[in-house]
């Protein structure tokens, strides 16, 4: 007797719920087992994340080499600096000596 009236109450309650477990149910089946699931959104979040970070990175770089490339058109002395330091160009008269930290 317990038994079924303990059925009884499960089928009342589905009967009442039935259209929100519905909906539940197709939600986490969406979520989970979908083209686009959680696990996929959040590694497209993290990879969006990472490029955004890269193109901050790049912002700046390119506001550095822009401000560079308009000191070498107007100060010769920076084109010289400039070889001197990153292309290791010397003078005939002079013997340079590049030391390389370990």
């Amino acid at each position: 007797m317990i038994i079924t009236e303990k059925i009884s109450n499960i089928t009342q309650f589905l009967d009442k719920y039935k259209y929100l477990i519905a909906a539940l149910a197709f939600a986490g089946l969406i979520l989970f087992f979908g083209k686009p699931n959680i696990s996929f959104l959040n590694k497209k979040t993290a990879e969006k994340k990472e490029l955004e970070q890269k193109i901050r990175n790049y912002n700046v770089e390119i506001k550095r080499d822009s401000i560079l490339h308009l000191e070498l058109e107007n100060n010769p002395s920076a084109v010289e600096r400039v070889a001197r330091e990153r292309y290791y160009m010397q003078k005939n008269d002079e013997v340079v000596y590049r030391i390389e930290e370990q």
